[in-house]
């Protein structure tokens, strides 16, 4: 009868506050009835309650079983707090509770990155990516994870060591994933970690198929021993490695 009389205020009298008191009328007696929520769900996004339409998908999380449809709902009163109310701690919060219902929930990940970003959160976002990499096992997934992280690290953070574990826990994945070999050697150089610097060239050039490639490896070597290393026995060795190869290299 309720039902009945919501519909009748809604539709046919447009008296909506009345239609409200039935649907919490029904609320009061059965509070997880699925009809009666979404009927006040509706009401309240009409009328633009948005404190009230959370309090529906708060109620509707409370009675539902499935973790899947309990993340759906987490995610839309998150997005309610944060788009309607300014509430951005609490949606936050919601978007991470929505993760822990259903980890890897792509819409939650990308809504909590967007937050930290615009608050300059970022070891939490690095935090919140590390989580996911025991969410999966997808080995082209956790490298793009790790790449993600590894930007932060160093852009953001100027955490120049994080960065480099980033890119080493990549190659525990992918010895001969050759972006991020070249990218290690980018971080050792701007960290000056020149041995490691020389072992990720000498990496580099053992899966190099160029020729020209192999030589300009080298031959950067030879400059960091001679430079930055000050081993001119070493340098020199390397750089009759160069002439092995290519005799008439200038």
């Amino acid at each position: 009868i309720n039902l009945r009389l919501a519909a009748l205020y809604e539709e046919d009298l447009k008296r909506e506050q009345d239609a409200i008191s039935r649907y919490q009328a029904i609320l009061s007696r059965i509070p997880g009835h699925g009809p009666a929520l979404a009927g006040l769900g509706k009401l309240y996004h009409r009328l633009q309650n948005w404190e009230g339409l959370v309090s529906v998908f708060d109620a509707e999380i409370a009675a539902a079983e499935d973790a899947r449809q309990k993340a759906a709902r987490m995610y839309k009163a998150a997005e309610v707090l944060e788009e309607r109310l300014g509430r951005q701690e609490d949606a936050i919060s919601r978007y991470n509770a929505c993760l822990q219902l259903q980890p890897g929930y792509l819409p939650a990940q990308k809504a909590l990155s967007r937050l930290y970003e615009r608050q300059g959160r970022f070891a939490e976002l690095v935090a919140m990516y590390e989580q996911d990499l025991l969410q999966t096992a997808d080995r082209d997934q956790l490298i793009t994870t790790l790449n993600k992280m590894a930007v932060i690290y160093e852009d953001r953070l100027s955490d120049l060591e994080h960065a480099i574990e980033c890119m080493k826990r990549i190659l525990d994945l992918a010895s001969d994933h050759l972006p991020t070999i070249r990218n290690l050697a980018r971080l050792y150089e701007r960290a000056r970690h020149y041995r490691e610097l020389i072992e990720t060239n000498e990496l580099e050039a053992s899966f190099a198929g160029d020729t020209k490639q192999v030589l300009s490896l080298y031959h950067r070597n030879a400059e960091i021993l001679d430079e930055h290393l000050k081993d001119r026995t070493g340098s020199i060795a390397v750089y009759e490695r160069v002439l092995a190869l290519s005799p008439s290299y200038l």
